[in-house]
């Protein structure tokens, strides 16, 4: 039998309150599924739960980049207004690209403080087509290979807060279906994941559905010969980074901020 670790539920935690300090430090892993046989390793971040259908998009929040209008450097830390425990947060992201400011003003450290600045028209706010997945995340926390995301971090209501950047989404804010096999027992024996980074329909965020084949002990890892059997929506949707197909590494462009300073 394949036996393949995806413990969906055993390695979220998920705080309490919106409070960085109650934010976990952990050591993020990969865990594997097959793209039609092909091996891909994936990261576990953000859980929706409850959900009643699968969604065709997802929740974003804004993220706010602070940029020179000349091109440049990047004026300071990005803004958030959302961490885990807060309702409504999603490792989705929407930027929003703000000028007016210029090195040495101090940072703005709230999105309250960010909005005043710009009924006072010191600033201009302008959202931008470009959504990043940018898991927010306990101080210290780490990924099993570093290169899969950049370590970042982000202001949050006067705090600082910890995250990974995995860059930008292929497709904006849209869903794709990702089928678990379960065994006997409801255990998941298998995640198959129905697209790959590079391919058009590619998210990140999976809509979870669940199969229980007979004969799990002998199932294939290819996503098309499972079709037989019925699927079942599990009523959870989940970030899930794929960051290698193949054994080949995968990864968000990591100068998407640069070159939107260099736009000006």
């Amino acid at each position: 039998m394949l036996k393949i670790t995806f413990l969906l539920f055993t390695i979220i935690a998920l705080c309490l309150a919106a409070d960085p300090l109650t934010l976990v430090k952990k050591d993020y892993v990969t865990h594997t599924g097959y793209y039609y046989g092909i091996p891909v390793e994936l990261h576990v971040f953000n859980i929706i739960t409850g959900l009643t259908k699968p969604p065709s998009h997802i929740r974003s929040n804004r993220i706010y980049v602070f940029i020179p209008p000349s091109g440049g450097y990047k004026v300071q830390k990005n803004l958030i207004d959302f961490i885990p425990g807060d309702n409504g947060y999603s490792d989705l992201w929407h930027v929003n690209v703000v000028t007016g400011r210029k090195s040495g003003d101090p940072p703005v450290k709230s999105v309250s403080d960010l909005l005043k600045l710009e009924r006072d028209n010191c600033v201009k706010i302008k959202p931008i087509k470009l959504f990043v997945n940018i898991p927010i995340v306990g101080s210290g926390s780490t990924l099993k290979n570093p290169l899969d995301a950049a370590a970042k971090t982000v202001y949050y209501r006067g705090q600082i807060v910890n995250c990974f950047d995995f860059g930008p989404t292929e497709n904006l804010d849209v869903t794709a279906p990702l089928v678990h096999v379960l065994d006997n027992k409801e255990n998941v024996v298998l995640a198959l994941p129905s697209t790959i980074p590079g391919e058009k329909d590619f998210s990140a965020w999976w809509n979870i559905f669940n199969v229980s084949p007979p004969y799990f002990h002998n199932i294939t890892t290819i996503l098309g010969e499972i079709k037989q059997y019925e699927r079942f929506f599990s009523g959870i949707n989940i970030n899930c980074p794929i960051v290698s197909v193949g054994g080949k590494p995968v990864r968000g462009d990591p100068k998407w901020e640069e070159k939107l300073c260099k736009r000006g």
